[in-house]
């Protein structure tokens, strides 16, 4: 337990990419713009477009055993993988599981049939539980959870209530894509049919 390099890896929080694109686009219309509004001015003038699109890649995702191997439960380390791990992390749908291995999600017995791992059967046996007396590394950050995308959107409108007072007008849009933004699953060694699948 005194080994620094056993518990080396990226932290939980580490996210390889993240892009954040921001913009505001001042609407064409009203006085000063291409579009003037004609009497209608007081109602297209002063409106503005704003956007925020993030993509933020996987987090570490850990294969852990319920606790630390040496006894304490304040930290979970990721079990050793037995070679390349054959992960292909991304929604999956359909994936009923086999040998009991993410069978939890199965379609055809109530699940949902989403898992992150294609063939989470694959995923759980290049993993081995801890050899105490042998293992000097974990497994910590090998495989990384689901990306994220979201665009949110805002609309917003001056209003002119005295030559010096003005007044905003906002309407917000969060997700405008309006798709699910699912959480990581656990990835619990001891518990196989759970392995990997979204609930």
């Amino acid at each position: 337990s005194y080994n620094l390099n056993y518990s080396y890896g990226p932290a939980y929080g580490d996210r390889k990419h993240i892009i954040s694109a921001y913009g505001v686009y001042d609407l064409p219309f009203g006085q000063g713009h291409r579009f003037t509004g004609g009497p209608l001015r007081r109602v297209v003038d002063d409106w503005h477009w704003s956007n925020i699109l993030t993509f933020a890649s996987g987090l570490p995702l850990f294969v852990n055993m319920g606790g630390q191997p040496f006894g304490s439960y304040s930290f979970n380390e990721s079990i050793p993988s037995t070679g390349p791990v054959n992960a292909s992390v991304g929604l999956h749908t359909g994936v009923g599981g086999a040998n009991g291995v993410g069978s939890a999600g199965n379609p055809a017995t109530g699940g949902q049939g989403l898992n992150i791992f294609a063939n989470p059967s694959a995923v759980y046996n290049d993993f081995r539980p801890f050899l105490i007396s042998q293992d000097t590394h974990n497994s910590q950050g090998v495989i990384r959870g689901l990306s994220r995308f979201t665009w949110d959107m805002s609309l917003a409108k001056g209003i002119a209530v005295t030559e010096r007072v003005k007044v905003k007008l906002g309407f917000d849009f969060f997700n405008v894509l309006n798709h699910p933004l699912f959480n990581n699953p656990g990835l619990n060694y001891l518990d196989p049919a759970d392995f990997g699948v979204i609930t």
